[in-house]
């Protein structure tokens, strides 16, 4: 029989997005769909229209459930879609992201040929706040994880479009609400450690992940301390980092805080992160696409102010 998937999708005040997330829930060509939908104290009518949405999902083996909550957090609003779905597989999705209608049906069936996999996923679209292609695609160099490569070698740029399995996700506990960055990291490394099992890549674009304005993920210097915290933590499973592995963890992180530095203007910071990124580990910039663009980013706050100003304006509608 078809395994059942949940969909978990935490909303926070995403009224002019929503509606595309739920949109390609709907379009999956996987039969067996529940979508778990948790208001996260939204104030722009956000839960309104959720409750709206709900309606269109009828039909055999489908439904949406629309859970609302005082503001708590992404980790605390993941964990009330985890309590709440009750598929044998779940599959997130951020509330301004979207699905291939395949998604899940080519990940559903990566994790059902291999019972070593306890998660997986394919790669992401990069698009903009209007949803338009930026161009860019993430880099997948290795097909198959364990819970520290997940770290040293970065392969899942968002938690949409992953996809664990139930009971992997049981054992794995709540997401950490202590966190304010690196939530997801940090849980999917907990749910691949220490089992003997892995981590797969599915080698094609299967979900596009916007950027805009407002994303916790915009403030490098907390992303680094919250990174930091989660290799404490893989330490005090028994999972940390060699030396090697260290060095290059945090020479591909840099490259990726440096961005988010120039993006808000620290051109000081982006410069001081590209240097150190480049005496860790040379061969760190120019490792795959991603870090090429990101690093001739970081680089471009060393031009004449009136060029500078206009790759800045381009790079920050497609990074």
């Amino acid at each position: 029989m078809t395994s059942l998937v949940s969909i978990v999708m935490p909303c926070h005040d995403v009224v002019d997005f929503v509606a595309e997330a739920v949109t390609s829930a709907a379009r999956q060509t996987w039969p067996r769909l529940e979508l778990v939908a948790i208001d996260d104290g939204s104030t722009d009518g956000t839960g309104e229209l959720l409750e709206r949405l709900a309606g269109s999902w009828t039909g055999p083996q489908r439904r949406m459930i629309v859970h609302r909550q005082a503001q708590s957090g992404a980790a605390a609003a993941r964990n009330a879609g985890l309590d709440r779905a009750s598929g044998d597989l779940i599959c997130f999705l951020d509330s301004d992201d979207r699905l291939d209608a395949q998604m899940v049906e080519r990940v559903s069936n990566v994790l059902a040929d291999d019972r070593d996999l306890v998660l997986a996923s394919g790669l992401w679209r990069y698009v903009d706040a209007q949803g338009h292609p930026t161009g860019i695609v993430s880099d997948a160099p290795h097909l198959r994880h364990d819970a520290r490569s997940l770290v040293v070698e970065g392969p899942l740029h968002s938690a949409t479009g992953v996809i664990v399995r139930a009971d992997a996700a049981r054992e794995a506990g709540q997401f950490d609400t202590g966190l304010s960055g690196c939530i997801d990291l940090d849980w999917f490394v907990r749910v691949v450690a220490g089992r003997g099992k892995a981590a797969a890549i599915v080698p094609e674009p299967l979900a596009d992940y916007r950027k805009r304005d407002g994303q916790i993920t915009a403030n490098w210097a907390r992303m680094e301390a919250n990174w930091t915290r989660v290799l404490q933590k893989m330490d005090l499973m028994g999972e940390g980092l060699d030396a090697d592995e260290l060095r290059r963890a945090k020479a591909r992180n840099q490259i990726y805080w440096a961005t988010l530095a120039y993006q808000a203007g620290d051109y000081a910071a982006t410069r001081r992160l590209v240097a150190q990124s480049w005496r860790l580990d040379p061969k760190a910039a120019s490792r795959d696409r991603l870090a090429r663009i990101r690093t001739l980013a970081a680089l471009a706050s060393l031009l004449p102010g009136p060029l500078h100003e206009t790759l800045r304006r381009r790079v920050a509608s497609r990074q």
